[in-house]
């Protein structure tokens, strides 16, 4: 029965702690320089979503490149 009542205890205890925060955006940029430079933003309106890729990346060869 202790065991039981532990169990129960320490459910209610961090039962609280798992909320999802919402509304929060995450964004993250990405820049460098040299002979290929690049400022690339990130960013994810909320967990659900997609991430969101845009920017400018100048001095690639011609040709097909991958990201």
């Amino acid at each position: 029965m202790g065991g039981l009542l532990r169990a129960v205890l320490m459910t209610v205890a961090v039962l609280p702690c798992l909320h999802v925060v919402q509304g929060i955006a995450r964004k993250a940029v990405c820049y460098s320089k040299g002979n290929v430079s690049m400022a690339l933003y990130f960013e994810q309106g909320s967990i659900e979503l997609p991430v969101s890729i845009n920017g400018e990346i100048t001095g690639l060869s011609p040709g097909k490149h991958g990201f």
